[in-house]
């Protein structure tokens, strides 16, 4: 990893607050030992970062693949803070809804699928998410290509009433 990406990680984990870093440790349970947590301490308690230094106290580190420890790291952290702001965030809740009804969608799991899809956007309105509106309602329209036959037209014709009234939000806004 080059000194720019050692740079990020280091800035990243400072960045952090005690409960983001406690949640972080947490978060890793039943990861006792492993590498990319004690490379998570070393740079927590280091005052810059000193790869030699970090390497020299970590015989277990190889030199080699260091750069991709880091990069795994990295990809820990971030995912952390994303779980971490999770419920803070209400729009990222709202995708990490959409994004479940995703993986029920290509599962096959239509039902589940629309129930998620519907949530979602009970979730987006009351953020008045309207862009994230749009994209649940798209996903919407994919499963009735996977359940033709099964709704109702009343049901079809308010998908587009809303995706509709949503674009006439957002036009709003940017105007």
């Amino acid at each position: 990893m080059s000194k720019t990406r050692s740079d990020a990680l280091f800035t990243l984990i400072k960045s952090m607050t005690k409960s983001e870093k406690r949640y972080f440790k947490l978060s890793q349970n039943g990861v006792d030992g492993a590498k990319y947590l004690r490379l998570f301490a070393h740079i927590d308690a280091a005052a810059d970062f000193d790869e030699s230094r970090i390497l020299s106290l970590e015989p277990d580190f190889d030199p080699a693949r260091f750069s991709s420890l880091k990069a795994h790291l990295y990809g820990r952290v971030l995912k952390s803070l994303r779980d971490f702001a999770l419920k803070s965030v209400p729009e990222m809740e709202v995708r990490a809804m959409i994004d479940e009804a995703r993986v029920l969608l290509h599962k096959g799991l239509y039902t589940q699928c629309r129930k998620h899809l519907d949530k979602a956007e009970k979730r987006a309105e009351t953020v008045e998410g309207f862009e994230l509106i749009l994209e649940i309602l798209r996903w919407k329209k994919q499963l009735l290509s996977y359940t033709a036959g099964f709704e109702k037209g009343d049901y079809v014709g308010e998908i587009v009433e809303k995706t509709e009234r949503a674009a006439r939000r957002i036009n709003n806004i940017n105007s």
